[in-house]
C-alpha cells in the first residue's frame, strides 16, 4: 500500500511578496502626519466658511422673494454653527485620513489592502456626501429659505445629531480594523479632540452677522402687516408676473420704497421701476403685472394713496395687498393677501407734477364702466362710519352686503389720521361682503373662489354676470 497523501486544505497566503495586509505606523513621518493635521484642519475651516456664506446668503435673498427678514435667535444660530462644524471637522478629517495613507506606489509595489480600503472610504465618504448634500440639501436650503427661523427647530435636533454621528462613524468603519488593541481608546481620543475642536470652530463668525441684522431691523423693524377680514389666496390668480414693493419711513420720517431685489427708492423713482419691470416681460404678459404690497399696519394712509396714484399714473392698475396670517404653523411659507383694480379716483392723491401722464388704462371691468345712481359714504379713520352711521369692523360685512348692487357705489372718505389698518379692514370687508353675495346668487355647486382657470365656459360666463351684478365700486375721495 502507498503512503496516504495529505491535503492541506488551508489557504495559500502570500507574504510580503505580492500584498500586505497590514498597517505599518512607525513607517509614517512626523512630517506628514503634521502634513495631514494642517490640510484636515485647513479644508475644515474652508467648508465651514463656505455652510456659513451659503447660509447668510440665503437669509440676505430671502428680502428679494416679499418676505419679511429672517432674524435668526442666538440659541438657533449656535446649534447651526455647531452642526455645520461638525460636518466640516468630519469631512476635513476624512481628508487628512486619506492624505495620511496615500503614497505613490510603483507597479512592483507591494498592494496593501487595508491601506487601500482606508483611502477608498474615506475618498467615497466626501463624495457620497458632497453629492447628497448637494442635490438634496442644497435644493431644500434654497426651496426653503425661510426655514433658519423656523419656530419648531427642535424637532430636527435628533436627525441632525444622528447624522452627524453616522457621519463621524463612517470614517472609523475600515480605520478601527488597523489600529490593533488600543483602537477604542484611539476613537475616544479621536472623538473628544473632534468634539472640542467643533465646539472651538462653532465660535468663529466668518460673516459679520450682527450688521447684517441691524440694518434689517433699522429698515424692517416697523413692519407689522394689516390684519384682513377677507383674502382670496385660496382661489389661484396668475402669480408669474409679479413685482414687490415694501413701504417704510427711514429715520427721517420720509417714505422709503424698498422693491423685490432690495433697492431702495423713493417715490419719485417708483414709475421707471415699474416700467423695467414691464420692459423685462413680453407685450401680452406685461397687462398681467401685480404688485404686491407689503407695509405696516399704523402708516399713514396718505402714503399708501400717494405710491398707489404713482401706480396707476403708468397704468399699473393691479396690486395686492399682503396681510397679517395668523397660522404660526405656515405664517412664514403662506402670505395671505387679496388683490385689486385700482380706480381712476386714484389719481386725485397724486402729487402735483409737470410730468405729463400717460393715457389712462383700458377701462374692461365693471368697476369703471359703472353709473353711479346712489352713492353710500364711509369714512375710514380709526372710527368707521357707515353712511352716517358709526359701525364695528364686525358689522361692516353685513352693512356693505345690504347695498351692494350694480348702480351704488361706496364714496370712502380717509381722514388725515386714517392709517393703513383702517384701509385694509373697510376695503376687505367690501370684498368679503361682495364675494358672499356673489357666491349665495351662484349656481348650485359652483364654488367661486376655487381655481378660475378650470372653470367651464359657462361658469366664466356666469360669473362675469354676477360681477356685472355686484361690483365693487370704491370711490377714493380725500377729506
Amino acid at each position: 500500500m502507498g503512503i496516504p497523501i495529505k491535503y492541506n486544505h488551508s489557504p495559500m497566503r502570500f507574504k510580503r511578496r505580492f500584498y500586505d495586509a497590514t498597517v505599518n505606523f512607525k513607517g509614517i513621518s512626523k512630517h506628514r502626519i503634521m502634513m495631514s493635521i494642517l490640510i484636515g484642519l485647513g479644508t475644515a475651516f474652508s467648508i465651514y466658511g463656505g455652510f456659513y456664506v451659503l447660509r447668510e446668503t440665503f437669509r440676505v435673498m430671502s428680502l428679494g422673494f416679499g418676505y419679511l427678514p429672517i432674524i435668526v435667535i442666538e440659541t438657533n444660530r449656535d446649534f447651526y454653527n455647531l452642526f455645520f462644524a461638525s460636518l466640516s471637522l468630519i469631512l476635513g478629517n476624512s481628508i487628512a485620513i486619506a492624505f495620511l495613507f496615500s503614497r505613490p506606489q510603483s507597479v512592483f509595489s507591494r498592494r496593501n489592502i487595508k491601506r487601500h480600503r482606508i483611502i477608498n472610504d474615506q475618498v467615497a465618504l466626501n463624495g457620497a456626501f458632497m453629492f447628497w448634500f448637494g442635490k438634496i440639501g442644497l435644493m431644500f436650503g434654497i426651496m426653503s429659505i425661510n426655514f433658519l427661523d423656523f419656530p419648531y427647530l427642535s424637532y430636527l435636533y435628533v436627525p441632525f445629531i444622528l447624522l452627524v454621528m453616522v457621519m463621524y462613524l463612517e470614517t472609523w468603519k475600515t480605520l478601527i480594523t488597523v489600529l490593533g488593541r488600543r483602537k477604542y481608546k484611539w476613537l475616544a481620543i479621536h472623538f473628544t479632540s473632534l468634539a472640542i475642536l467643533a465646539f472651538g470652530l462653532s465660535k468663529i463668525d466668518i460673516v459679520d452677522y450682527k450688521t447684517i441684522d441691524e440694518s434689517f431691523q433699522k429698515e424692517y423693524s416697523n413692519i407689522e402687516l394689516p390684519v384682513g377680514l377677507f383674502y382670496d389666496n385660496d382661489r389661484s390668480y396668475y402669480r408669474g408676473q409679479e413685482v414687490n414693493y415694501t413701504l417704510t419711513l427711514d429715520s427721517n420720517g420720509n417714505l422709503l420704497i424698498v422693491n423685490g431685489e432690495g433697492k431702495q427708492m423713493a417715490l419719485n423713482q417708483l414709475r421707471e421701476d415699474v416700467r423695467e419691470h414691464r420692459n423685462t416681460l413680453r407685450e401680452d404678459f406685461a397687462y398681467e403685472l401685480t404688485v404686491v404690497l407689503s407695509a405696516d399696519k399704523d402708516i399713514d394712509l396718505r402714503r399708501i394713496k400717494e405710491f398707489e396714484a404713482e401706480l396707476y399714473a403708468v397704468n399699473q392698475v393691479k396690486i395686492r395687498y399682503l396681510i397679517h396670517n395668523p397660522n404660526t404653523l405656515n405664517q412664514r411659507f403662506v402670505s395671505r393677501s387679496f388683490g385689486r383694480r385700482l380706480p381712476p379716483s386714484t389719481l386725485d392723491f397724486k402729487k402735483p407734477t409737470d410730468v405729463p401722464l400717460p393715457p389712462p388704462p383700458p377701462a374692461p371691468w365693471p368697476e369703471f364702466k359703472a353709473t353711479y345712481k346712489d352713492t353710500i359714504r364711509v369714512d375710514v379713520s380709526s372710527k368707521i362710519k357707515f353712511d352716517e352711521e358709526f359701525v364695528t369692523d364686525a358689522q361692516l360685512v353685513a352693512r356693505f352686503q345690504k347695498r351692494i348692487n350694480e348702480e351704488t357705489g361706496f364714496e370712502y372718505r380717509y381722514s388725515k389720521s386714517a392709517t393703513y389698518q383702517d384701509y385694509i379692514t373697510v376695503l376687505s370687508a367690501h370684498f368679503k361682503a361682495v364675494q358672499n353675495i356673489r357666491q349665495s346668487n351662484a349656481s348650485k355647486g359652483f364654488d367661486i373662489s376655487k381655481d378660475r382657470y378650470r372653470f367651464t365656459e359657462e361658469q366664466k360666463k356666469e360669473l362675469w354676470e354676477l360681477k356685472e351684478k355686484y361690483p365693487i365700486l370704491a370711490i377714493d375721495k380725500i377729506n
